[in-house]
């Protein structure tokens, strides 16, 4: 027969203690009182005196279970200990223990009978602890596994849940092993920022902290976010992909795209680095002179005696330069030393000027955006000596392991700081692929995302698809999957970002979608119940005839590991833990403190 015992019933043992101590002190009191013969009293005493401490240890194990229901911790951890936590085979995410059948046979246990009515207001008013508490008594540090690491991250609470103190513990262990570090938050935390810029400057090394913050321009370290690329076409690519599309592939993204494609060609023609001043400029303005420029450079390199042989043109074209260089290169020169970059960068010029800023109307608003006001300078830097910024781009991040914090300050501008966020992480796609197809350095790159749904975009999913063989380990923080659904346009696509992370740290979450795509991942496990079965009969011919029946049985369900209902009732900083290897873990965070 199974044995099976209802978890956290009444801890009967006290009572059957106190009932023999109280049965010795009165066997006692008889002995004074009396003058009945001692030794029937010593030995009936002594049997009472030993049982009562039987029972009476029995109840320590329960009275310990009761009590880790209610236990309230909240832990802060200083820099030196954290530094003695903290381990190259793994990063720190506090303390914890495996979360398996037996917790949640208790955890159901509990549901049945209404936490309230076990616990009581009080204990309840402080937080639903006693989640963590059944497994209290196995709790140990917990270590996200360092092979674990090399996969992607999907990190999912509701406001206020501990995302950032998460975010607080992944940096800084990041830091102390040396690897690059990005910070991408859209709501600009300055304590997330300051953290990490602290545990640099404990490292003795703040010079690899750098800060990007549109809403703070004169401590803002300057970005070039089309500095890194293979292909020319990367860069059209990269801001094409902000262009409001239902499709992603209608007309008015193909133009922008080409637009944009030929203007960069016609920039690198003449040896200048394309930023986005430079090609809002270009779009918005007339691209006529950099024709002149490009043509002029490609006939140096290409064409000889030129400067003699375009004189007649010049002539016949008095007071029309572009023109008369046009006429010439579509004359003479597109036969004996044609260029299809510059063949764009003509029709560009010479297509209908009004047709033309019809269909780029919805790619100058992307431009106005990343280059209107202060941002012009952060985000297309330009060398100037009275300018002590620093100028940086994500390549040289990398590649020198240092921690960049990207504040999008969306909470001012929302639209633009997505359009910053988006673009920021097309150019580390670049640099992913970079390293991917040549093997450009060994060293991880971390990149953490805070309200990922404000700046997920096409770059961002290939980098999840592919960004591991780069050495890029993504950890994406969201607080319910309708946010994805809702930047990507269906649940497909959601699902498309999140079935490719590896790992997944959830804490509170209210959402009941959410709560039902996490227990789609979670496998179901056998928790077991005892029932009890009363029944009574009489019957109607014969006036003593009674019957009746007592029975008890243990009956078996399959639910998930983790009832749903709980990821709603987790605590602040509480969360549940599964990584790529298939192991569960409860666990609850620090506080990570680092003072100056």
């Amino acid at each position: 027969m199974e044995k099976y015992e209802i978890p956290f019933r009444p801890v009967y043992e006290i009572w059957a203690a106190i009932s023999w101590f109280l049965g010795v002190a009165f066997m006692a009191l008889l002995t004074h009182k009396t003058d009945l013969p001692l030794g029937p009293f010593l030995i009936l005493g002594g049997a009472g005196l030993g049982m009562g401490i039987w029972r009476l240890v029995a109840s320590f194990p329960r009275i310990q279970e009761h009590r880790s229901l209610r236990r309230v911790v909240l832990q802060f951890v200083g820099w030196k200990k954290f530094k003695s936590l903290a381990n190259k085979k793994g990063s720190w995410i506090g303390e914890g223990f495996p979360w398996g059948q037996q917790e949640v046979e208790k955890a159901s246990e509990i549901l049945k009978k209404d936490p309230e009515r076990i616990l009581g207001k009080k204990v309840l008013a402080k937080g639903h602890q006693w989640i963590h508490g059944l497994g209290a008594k196995r709790s140990e540090p917990l270590y996200f596994p360092e092979d674990m690491l090399n996969g992607h991250t999907l990190v999912v609470g509701t406001t206020g849940s501990g995302k950032t103190r998460l975010y607080d513990l992944l940096i800084a262990q990041a830091i102390l092993r040396g690897e690059a570090v990005f910070i991408i938050d859209p709501k600009g935390d300055h304590e997330l920022r300051e953290n990490a810029r602290r545990i640099c400057e404990a490292m003795g090394e703040p010079e690899k902290f750098i800060s990007f913050h549109p809403g703070f321009p004169e401590k803002s370290a300057r970005i070039d976010p089309l500095r890194n690329w293979n292909r020319p076409t990367e860069i059209a690519s990269r801001i094409s992909t902000l262009i409001p599309s239902e499709t992603g592939a209608d007309p008015f993204t193909a133009f922008g795209w080409m637009a944009l494609n030929n203007i960069v060609n016609g920039l690198l023609a003449v040896d200048e680095q394309p930023n986005l001043l430079k090609l809002r400029r270009y779009l918005e303005g007339d691209p006529g002179m950099l024709v002149v420029r490009a043509l002029r450079a490609h006939f140096e390199k290409k064409v000889k005696n030129w400067d003699t042989r375009i004189t007649s043109y010049l002539k016949s074209n008095r007071g029309k330069e572009i023109e008369a260089y046009i006429q010439f290169y579509e004359s003479e020169v597109a036969n004996e030393s044609p260029s299809p970059e510059l063949k764009g960068l003509i029709t560009s010029y010479t297509h209908n000027r009004e047709h033309f800023q019809k269909m780029i109307a919805s790619l100058i608003p992307i431009l106005s955006m990343l280059t209107s006001g202060t941002l012009g300078d952060l985000l297309s830097p330009e060398a100037d000596p009275d300018d002590l910024r620093p100028i940086t781009d994500t390549s040289r991040i990398v590649s020198k392991g240092m921690v960049a914090y990207i504040g999008l300050d969306s909470l001012a501008d929302a639209t633009v700081g997505s359009a910053i966020g988006s673009i920021l992480l097309a150019d580390l796609a670049a640099v992913a692929g970079d390293r991917y197809n040549y093997g450009v350095g060994n060293n991880r790159v971390n990149l953490f995302v805070d309200e990922a749904a404000e700046v997920l975009n096409a770059p961002t999913i290939q980098l999840l698809n592919k960004g591991r063989g780069a050495g890029f380990s993504l950890t994406i923080a969201t607080q319910t999957l309708a946010d994805l659904e809702v930047r990507l346009g269906s649940e497909a696509a959601a699902r498309q970002v999140l079935g490719n992370t590896n790992n997944m740290i959830v804490l509170r979450v209210l959402d009941g979608q959410t709560q039902k795509y996490i227990a789609e991942n979670m496998p179901k496990t056998i928790v077991r119940t005892m029932e009890a079965q009363y029944r009574s009969g009489a019957s109607v011919t014969d006036p003593h005839g009674f019957s009746a029946m007592y029975g008890e049985g243990v009956t078996k369900e399959e639910i998930e590991i983790f009832p749903p209902s709980l990821l709603g009732m987790l605590p602040n900083l509480h969360y549940l833990a599964k990584f790529a290897n298939g192991r569960f873990v409860k666990g609850r965070l620090p506080i990570l403190e680092i003072k100056e």
